[in-house]
């Protein structure tokens, strides 16, 4: 007993002793982690004052993190802009640390850049725990970011559907009339129809190339425009380009110098672009969001599918693309290096238009496709063909485009790299199917229409049109097709003629097609 006593009393002092190690290391811990991150974050200040000082742009490199931007940019835009900063950066006497605080995850070691001139400028180097850096907030100005500022919703700007496009009205420099252009986040720039730009006096250009879907195209270049997208709104120094080959009711295209300006949320159940600060958009709490690459300049996301033709799924990175007026296109690089062809079953072939640029495709179906938690199935979708002269024009696999898009209300936040979508109205809205040579699809107020009739079939020689309404198919109404299990009855009918009833304007007709 007495010894039993004994082991207890040592077990004691010994606990005593562990806890008072323990609270003795708890307390002095975080000062000890604090001093040694101040040690390094000095160190790196001062690699990153020898850097500058020797205008070196590998050693700058080393300094920061994979994810580093400049302003908005990243990627291969970014390591160009980087070693501009660094070749046009006045001469400096030193980078003095002043102090550091934490947010979002990262230390700001609050500097003063000093010039040989004598000029000093006050900011950020944004460190993560890796002491790498993210940031440099002195750097974002030069481009027109505030990483720290934050104006709320700064502007909500109404858009109609039209053609298959998103339409909004802009005024360009100091020209009192309109413009009626598409929202194109596939498009990094501004671009003019030839009869909008001689309209808006656009004099100041000068020669240059352009990728388009398919290929490049020579353009004109127009540079230091103001960009007017409502009363108080304005975006300057803004480029543009004159493409030939626009048409229908649109006088260009704008897209890249919206994204690169706010946080870019469009609501396809209000029609209205809404307008954030970059630093103020608050997705709700239970939101998911996919993440966006613009090293190209474009927002491009990752997507998942199946083809029947291939025995698996596959991933593919795909341009986001609201100017594309399809559900998906596969660029001909990706189709020859995917062997996409192989085995595919198209539904009739056709032609991509891209800015006067035509490159023929394969239209047919898709399983089903995946982004994040959505899956969208029995898609109608194009293989654009590999053509070896034009080489690997573009990197990425395609364009996921606006019929599938207008399914969400997005948001694309082009800072932090995320991209939200949130089911709407749209969502269980079928998506477009062939039927005895026609492409047909459910309009806004769930009326089938007529989207494309493919040449040299029955239906294009009875005169049937784009835009025209189908009211009844054999014996299904346009209401009885918004159920998948009547569409592919209907689809996979035996019988090798189907009656149709259109509505063209005022006047109803009846026509027989063959399958």
């Amino acid at each position: 007993m007495f010894k039993k006593l004994i082991l207890n009393n040592i077990m004691m002092n010994m606990l005593k002793t562990i806890r008072l190690v323990l609270i003795v290391y708890f307390i002095t811990a975080p000062y000890f982690l604090s001093a040694q991150s101040a040690k390094e974050i000095q160190k790196s200040i001062e690699g990153f004052e020898t850097a500058m000082k020797a205008r070196d742009f590998e050693a700058m490199k080393s300094l920061i993190a994979p994810g580093f931007m400049v302003g908005v940019y990243e990627g291969d835009t970014k390591d160009y802009l980087l070693k501009g900063i660094l070749k046009a950066y006045p001469e400096i006497d030193e980078v003095a640390y002043l102090d550091k605080t934490n947010k979002n995850g990262l230390t700001l070691a609050e500097v003063i850049i000093k010039e040989k001139s004598g000029k000093e400028n006050k900011g950020n180097l944004a460190f993560n725990s890796d002491g790498l850096l993210e940031y440099v907030d002195l750097f974002d100005r030069l481009y027109q970011l505030d990483r720290y500022s934050d104006g709320g919703l700064i502007a909500s700007i109404p858009f109609e559907m039209d053609e298959g496009k998103i339409f909004i009205e802009l005024k360009l420099n100091n020209n009192p009339d309109f413009l009626e252009m598409i929202f194109d986040t596939g498009a990094d720039g501004m671009a003019l129809s030839p009869s909008a730009a001689k309209r808006m006096g656009i004099n100041n250009t000068q020669d240059h190339e352009s990728a388009v879907v398919g290929g490049k195209t020579n353009v004109q270049l127009s540079k230091n425009n103001t960009v007017h997208l409502n009363d108080s709104l304005v975006m300057e120094n803004q480029n543009l380009v004159i493409f030939p080959g626009m048409s229908g009711k649109a006088d260009g295209i704008i897209g890249g110098g919206i994204l690169r300006n706010y946080t870019t949320r469009i609501d396809f159940d209000k029609q209205v672009i809404e307008l954030y600060d970059f630093n103020s958009f608050e997705a709700k709490k239970d939101a998911k969001f996919l993440p966006v690459d613009f090293n190209s300049g474009l927002p491009v996301i990752p997507i998942t599918y199946f083809l029947d033709n291939k025995d698996k799924e596959l991933t593919a990175n795909m341009v986001f693309d609201t100017g594309a007026g399809y559900n998906i296109i596969f660029f001909g690089p990706y189709v020859g290096k995917e062997n996409l062809e192989e085995g595919f079953k198209a539904k009739f072939y056709s032609t991509n238009y891209s800015m006067g640029m035509a490159t023929p495709t394969k239209m047919g179906y898709m399983d089903y496709a995946k982004l994040g938690d959505h899956k969208l199935e029995n898609l109608l979708i194009s293989l654009q063909a590999e053509d070896p002269d034009k080489g690997k024009w573009n990197t990425d696999a395609g364009s996921f485009g606006l019929e599938l898009i207008k399914k969400f209300n997005v948001t694309i936040d082009r800072l932090h790299q995320r991209l939200y979508l949130e089911p709407n109205k749209n969502y269980e809205r079928p998506t477009d199917f062939v039927l005895a040579g026609m492409v047909l699809h459910f309009n806004d107020e769930d009326e089938l229409e007529v989207n494309q009739v493919i040449g040299g079939t029955n239906a294009s020689s009875e005169g049937i049109k784009p835009g025209h309404k189908i009211l009844m198919i054999n014996d299904f109404n346009a209401e009885d097709l918004l159920i998948v299990e009547n569409r592919f009855e209907l689809i996979n009918e035996e019988n090798e003629e189907f009656t149709l009833r259109i509505q063209t304007n005022d006047q109803m007709r009846q026509v027989t097609v063959s399958k």
